[in-house]
């Protein structure tokens, strides 16, 4: 997180020039009456040279107090990184910037070092250059520094709740900290022009920001959580008054005094009512609205009894992670609640598609068909005019037209869901595959346009052996298949077989049946059934019933040659004499049902003998 995001006050700040000319200025709060301004003014520039204007400015702070060392590990091997190659812009933006660090006494040149670390150009947010140093290598070799930091809520509850606040930034607060004299040729980094080393604790090491915060915490030790907060490089003083702010003020300049540290005058301001602190707002209207929100929090709400002709209230709140829905009534200037449910989506639920569920794919198709109009995007439109030629609306319902097949009806996804569980796993039907469950709904005269995505979504299995069938639905009680059989035989009449294409009802009766689900969705020729012309209609199709026979008899014999010559490819001929030994399989019609599946696949040994 920037400096810029986790410290910002919430007002206008006003400038206070603090030095000799007027680019030289610190910020102080727009909201503070005269009298504040004045008793802040005095306390500020009182101590104007404790602002750093330029690197050189700042003394740093004494190594005898603190500076940085480095704890390498000493089984670990020095690295030095391979120089990369940079853009023309690069390399003038690291001359500038090493220069800058050269006369700020930053760095200095070396030879012969061990470890060696290439430099990073980031571009910042105003355009400007800002090199970091790549110490991948250097901090994999030392071990982190559990020092602790402070709890961030616990910080942010102490800041807040008070009238004024200063926001405090050291200028260049990790360089004002010294290496420690051996560990500064384990900083080295490569330009073009030489090797330099840092004789300040640079940005990108493992541990300074630990050692940075052990530096907040001995320098301010008996202000902290008294009237200052301090995490990291984000300072704040907080007082309750005008007079306990002055008073904390000088308190806190003393402090940065006695260790020679240097504030940032750009980015200090004074004497605010609120503002962001580590990304949280601190402000009165924030302290009051939390303190409601703890008084709503901790009374729950009581339910209560509608009243018959009030008018209701209703609250909606929906993401894509949970669902809140209240419906209040208004009683005396007060809302409460008579109902209300707030939940987690769960994982499923995520994934739902709101647009399948709100809009239906034939509102644009028949919107067209009946009233040209079009969609308002030109690509939606030219799709819709494509699509219409396909369909048709008869007594305000939308058909599909087709070569082979007669006008299919088409469905929304609640009817779709419908005709596919009825299709599928209805009283006399088999739990067909994909594929049967597709051309099995089509036969039965519906649409829509994810048919076939929907058959295999659906199908969990593509049972469509008669048998098969029969020892699933009677289960364990294999005696009552008598009872079983006109399902199952409706069900496999009914499906279209892939040895002929065709159902073996319709091979044998000229005609497909009427199955279950085009009496729970009526398909087009029960919608349009005229007993006059049934007849005619029904000699029409005998009349070809022949010729489709003769195809399905083609189809079913080339069926039975690729089964064939399938089969022959992977069987191993094998001969018996009378009176080998063989065994024999037991199958699951041999097999008993109170055996389980480790039950053994075959019986015998038997011995072959000559009928």
């Amino acid at each position: 997180m920037d400096q810029d995001e986790r410290v910002e006050p919430i007002e206008d700040r006003y400038p206070l020039i603090i030095g000799p000319t007027n680019q030289h200025v610190t910020y102080l709060g727009s909201n503070l009456s005269e009298t504040e301004r004045h008793e802040i003014e005095n306390v500020v520039k009182k101590n104007k040279d404790l602002f750093a204007w330029r690197p050189a400015d700042m003394p740093g702070i004494d190594p005898n107090f603190l500076c940085h060392r480095l704890s390498v590990c000493r089984e670990a091997k020095p690295v030095a990184q391979r120089k990369r190659k940079m853009g023309e812009e690069r390399k003038k933006a690291v001359e500038a910037e090493t220069s800058k660090l050269l006369e700020a006494d930053f760095i200095r040149e070396i030879q012969y070092t061990t470890w060696l670390a290439n430099v990073v150009m980031v571009k910042k947010s105003n355009g400007k250059w800002r090199m970091c140093t790549d110490y991948t290598d250097l901090n994999k070799a030392c071990p982190k520094d559990a020092y602790p930091l402070p709890n961030i809520d616990r910080l942010v509850d102490g800041a807040a709740g008070h009238k004024f606040l200063t926001f405090l930034d050291a200028y260049s607060g990790y360089n004002q900290i010294r290496m420690y004299p051996r560990d500064e040729d384990k900083t080295t980094f490569v330009t073009e022009s030489a090797n330099y080393c840092y004789q300040v604790m640079p940005f990108g090491l493992k541990n300074a920001g630990a050692t940075y915060q052990r530096l907040m915490d001995k320098i301010f030790d008996n202000q902290i959580g008294r009237n200052m907060e301090v995490y990291v490089d984000d300072m704040v003083v907080k007082s309750a008054d005008t007079f306990a702010h002055v008073t904390d003020l000088a308190e806190v300049f003393r402090a940065l005094r006695k260790h020679q540290m240097r504030l940032n005058p750009d980015k200090c301001v004074f004497g605010v009512s609120g503002g962001k602190f580590l990304g949280f707002m601190l402000s009165k209207e924030c302290e009051v609205s939390f303190q409601i929100f703890k008084k709503c929090l901790g009374t729950p709400p009581v339910l209560t009894k509608p009243t018959s002709g009030q008018e209701l209230i209703l609250y909606l709140a929906v993401s894509g992670e949970a669902i809140s829905i209240g419906l209040i009534r208004e009683h005396d200037g007060q809302q409460q609640p008579i109902y209300f449910i707030s939940r987690v989506l769960q994982d499923a639920e995520r994934r739902y598609q709101l647009l399948e569920k709100v809009a239906s794919w034939m509102t644009n198709i028949i919107n067209y068909i009946i009233n040209s109009s079009e969609p308002s995007d030109p690509l939606e439109a030219k799709k819709v005019r494509t699509q219409a030629a396909r369909y048709s609306v008869i007594t305000g319902k939308l058909y599909r037209r087709g070569f082979s097949t007669p006008l299919l009806k088409c469905l929304d996804q609640p009817q779709a869901d419908y005709v596919l569980r009825e299709v599928h796993e209805g009283i006399c039907e088999s739990h067909s595959g994909a594929r049967t469950l597709a051309a099995k709904v089509l036969r039965a005269g519906s649409y829509w346009p994810t048919l076939k995505t929907n058959c295999a979504e659906y199908v969990k299995t593509a049972n469509k052996v008669f048998l098969t069938e029969l020892k699933k639905r009677l289960g364990t009680a294999k005696g009552l298949w008598a009872e079983e059989l006109p399902e199952v035989l409706w069900a496999y009449r009914c499906t279209p077989q892939s040895s002929t294409k065709e159902t073996p009802f319709w091979l044998a009766y000229g005609m497909d049946a009427m199955i279950p689900v085009e009496v729970g969705e009526p398909s087009f020729r029960r919608t349009h059934f005229h007993e006059e012309s049934n007849d005619g209609a029904i000699r029409a199709e005998l009349d070809i019933v022949d010729k489709v026979r003769e195809k399905s008899q083609v189809i079913a014999e080339a069926c039975k040659q690729r089964m064939t010559r399938r089969f022959n490819s992977k069987i191993k001929p094998r001969s018996f004499q009378e009176g080998d030994l063989v065994w024999r399989s037991t199958g699951s019609a041999r097999r008993s049902s109170t055996e389980g599946k480790l039950a053994a696949n075959w019986d015998g040994p038997f011995r072959v003998r000559h009928p």
